[in-house]
Order: structure tokens, then C-alpha cells, then sequence
């Protein structure tokens, strides 16, 4: 479970956060992440990729705070 959080959560929050200064500087402000099916919190993907599923649902939410904190909608397109 570590390494799914490590990889999954940890490290893009650490280089979204190292990179925020230089997207408010640049002209295409873009951060881009891999999600997954199995992150919806209505399926039901039964047991067999719970920490996998736990680790993708923490990223959309932290690509949601980040859009937030820049003052963007989530999911908007421009």
C-alpha cells in the first residue's frame, strides 16, 4: 500500500507543488495526471483493487484542490 500511495499520491502532490510557481509564471498553465476507472466512487469493482482504487481516488482529489487553490474549475477546459 506504501509504494501505491508513494507513487500515486505522494510523488504528484510533492511535483505539483514544486511546479506551481513556474505554472503562475507561464503562459499554459497545465498540470496532467493519470486516473482511473476503478477512482469512481459509485462502482463497484469488488475486492480486487482496493488500495489501487484508494490511491486513484486521493489523486482526483488532490487535482481538485489544486484547481481550487488556483482558481480554476475542475474540469474545465480553456
Amino acid at each position: 500500500m506504501q509504494k501505491l500511495l508513494q507513487t500515486n499520491v505522494i510523488a504528484p502532490a510533492f511535483m505539483s507543488e514544486l511546479c506551481l510557481p513556474l505554472l503562475e509564471r507561464g503562459a499554459r498553465k497545465t498540470i496532467v495526471n493519470m486516473s482511473s476507472s476503478v477512482s469512481s466512487l459509485s462502482g463497484d469493482f469488488g475486492p480486487m483493487f482496493p488500495t489501487y482504487a484508494v490511491t486513484k481516488t486521493a489523486l482526483n482529489m488532490l487535482v481538485r484542490f489544486l484547481s481550487l487553490r488556483c482558481g480554476r474549475v475542475p474540469g474545465a477546459r480553456r
